[in-house]
């Protein structure tokens, strides 16, 4: 029953974020409203973008995460050997004009750019093997690395709020960036971000790093008050969900929430089934499967509908 509500649970809320894919028009970067919105357009880097850390592919953002398979049996699990996660503000430009997307706080789903389990050194190719020379996992037999990646210049999907804030404040997001490239750039910069120097730029090191990139551009900025300009972020309330590909790759990325929403009521009518024999107990519970029951048709019906 625990795990039938857990599925439930899980899979209402993928539901939901299906419903506002589907439910929301696509808007144009030059008449795009304030609020929710849904932008379908290019990704493009601003000055000098990412590379990834594994295959040096430009992008504008990416997630390379490191496992291997520790144990036996049914000691036997996986563990996280190495992870790291990072996404620059980019344009998204369409037919229209651009748009600048701050990526902060979003649920990103990028292209697979590899998928490969170390099983010895002359298997791997070069980008691969640099990469696993910086971040310490040569020697790990049957290590995992994937990487994920939203390439510059390719098709991107966005919803998120659509707000105004000033040009200072926009530019400061391009001016943060170029710093930060900048840094990448030079050998001895690099080397003071790498605290730890293990040769990796980890998520906390490169969160100080941008936080000093900021303060840095703080200083230089003059006091004078700009125009209003346009941003896609992320909403006090609602979802921010960004995508490589058009509105069928974000669909795609939600999974199939109806059937674990169907699971879920199963495996929970399969509990009031096992427990009929309990008195008030049962009948409890039956009344709270029926509840769930009702809720879960429903939200199957407008999924199907949707």
């Amino acid at each position: 029953m625990a795990a039938g509500v857990g599925l439930y649970f899980w899979g209402w809320r993928r539901m939901r974020r299906r419903w506002a894919i589907l439910n929301m028009p696509t808007s144009r970067a030059r008449s795009v409203a304030m609020g929710q919105a849904e932008l379908i357009g290019k990704a493009r880097g601003l000055g000098t973008p990412l590379t990834s850390p594994v295959r040096q592919l430009v992008c504008v953002w990416y997630h390379v995460r490191v496992t291997r398979e520790t144990g036996s049996g049914k000691n036997r699990h996986t563990e996280t050997v190495f992870t790291q996660k990072v996404g620059v503000p980019f344009e998204l430009e369409d037919s229209t004009g651009r748009i600048l997307v701050d990526p902060e706080g979003a649920e990103v789903t990028g292209d697979e750019t590899c998928n490969l389990t170390v099983s010895g050194w002359g298997l791997m190719t070069q980008d691969v093997r640099l990469f696993g020379a910086r971040a310490g996992v040569l020697g790990l037999s049957g290590c995992t690395i994937r990487e994920w990646a939203v390439l510059a210049d390719s098709d991107v999907y966005v919803l998120g709020e659509v707000g105004k804030t000033r040009d200072e404040a926009a530019g400061r997001l391009k001016k943060v960036t170029a710093v930060l490239q900048g840094w990448l750039k030079s050998p001895e910069r690099k080397t003071a971000i790498d605290a730890d120097h293990d040769g990796v730029i980890d998520q906390a090191e490169w969160a100080a790093a941008r936080s000093e990139a900021q303060v840095e551009v703080l200083r230089e900025e003059t006091a004078t008050p700009a125009g209003p300009a346009i941003v896609v972020r992320k909403p006090r309330t609602g979802y921010f969900i960004i995508a490589t590909g058009g509105e069928k790759a974000a669909l795609k990325a939600q999974g199939y929430p109806a059937v674990f929403v169907a699971a879920g009521i199963l495996l929970v009518g399969l509990g009031v089934w096992l427990l009929r024999g309990a008195g008030s107990v049962s009948a409890a519970i039956y009344g709270g499967a029926g509840a769930l029951a009702v809720a879960g048709g429903w939200g199957i019906v407008r999924h199907f509908r949707g």
